[in-house]
């Protein structure tokens, strides 16, 4: 799983959840994209005035939801330590 992120002021935290048709059937996608957004929904450390666009891959299929989360919380942390400029984002 990869994770592209940028952080920018004026936003609260935004994702995206981007999954190749190679990856399965539509019921697999929307699985792996319900779970994702579970977790999301129900984290503790969303990072603030982000913006994520997760990029899933094949062998993501075989992860529970508990290695999901793992993943995705280390991403989360990865993100808020990261000393990147805040972009001026105006809607």
């Amino acid at each position: 799983m990869g994770f592209c992120y940028r952080k920018a002021s004026g936003i609260d935290f935004r994702f995206g959840i981007s999954i190749p048709r190679r990856f399965g059937n539509a019921v697999e996608r929307n699985k792996l994209r319900r779970r994702i957004k579970e977790i999301i929904r129900t984290s503790e450390s969303l990072p603030e005035s982000a913006e994520v666009v997760f990029c899933v891959s094949k062998p993501c299929c075989g992860l529970s939801y508990v290695d999901l989360k793992v993943t995705c919380d280390w991403a989360f942390d990865k993100i808020i330590r990261a000393r990147m400029p805040l972009v001026n984002v105006t809607p």
